[in-house]
């Protein structure tokens, strides 16, 4: 019995996927505002990623971007029943391309972080990939050259399971549209992996300490 609790120690210093409900989100007051045409409307200075200074938990998150085009979303506003997922699922459903959408954020998310111009490209390219021809970034964007030159001639494959996607409130559903806002990408930290070989090596020990005991 001692032996399997040992074993059972040694997994739970393990990183797990995180999946979580009840997690808070609090959007930021900036964010960069946009005109596009998208499922044949056009729409002029709407906000959009990154949307800063966002926390979660408290958290200061370093950006904020929107995979979710048919929701809306409040600045400076609370979301205390935020779902907190590490799939590509938004609102009860899979983001569309979200491997290319991840593959941006890989290659796009550090450098643009601080910079409206960039940040305002990203986006657009997050909702290219997601939408492809359904979504049209005008031209008279300040930032339409930087989309132009980032947008890849064939987008790249990332790592979903990286990032943090968030519906921001998990009571949403196609019965409960009042609880369905805009769903959100942001970044997941990568565990401390000298600190987790730490851990796992000393409960190790006490594994090999027990046995020899015996």
């Amino acid at each position: 019995m001692k032996k399997l609790l040992v074993v059972l120690a040694v997994i739970a210093l393990l990183p797990v996927p995180s999946a979580k409900a009840a997690s808070i989100l609090v959007t930021g007051s900036d964010a960069n505002w946009v005109s596009f045409t998208f499922g044949g409307t056009a729409y002029r200075d709407v906000g959009g990623g990154s949307i800063d200074v966002s926390t979660l938990d408290g958290a200061e998150l370093p950006w904020l971007y929107c995979v979710d085009l048919t929701h809306l979303l409040s600045l400076g506003t609370s979301y205390p029943n935020t779902l907190v997922r590490d799939d590509g699922f938004v609102n009860g459903a899979q983001v569309n391309h979200a491997a290319q959408v991840a593959w941006l954020l890989d290659t796009y998310a550090s450098q643009a972080a601080g910079s409206p111009t960039k940040e305002a490209a990203l986006q657009a390219l997050i909702w290219t990939a997601i939408y492809g021809s359904s979504f049209t970034f005008s031209s008279s964007n300040g930032s339409y050259q930087q989309y132009i030159e980032w947008t890849p001639a064939e987008f790249g494959s990332g790592d979903v399971s990286k990032y943090l996607w968030l519906t921001p409130d998990s009571a949403c559903s196609p019965t409960a549209a009042s609880h369905c806002y805009q769903g959100l990408v942001t970044y997941q930290p990568v565990p401390d992996a000298g600190a987790t070989a730490l851990l796992l090596g000393a409960a190790l020990a006490g594994l090999a300490a027990f046995r020899r005991r015996r």
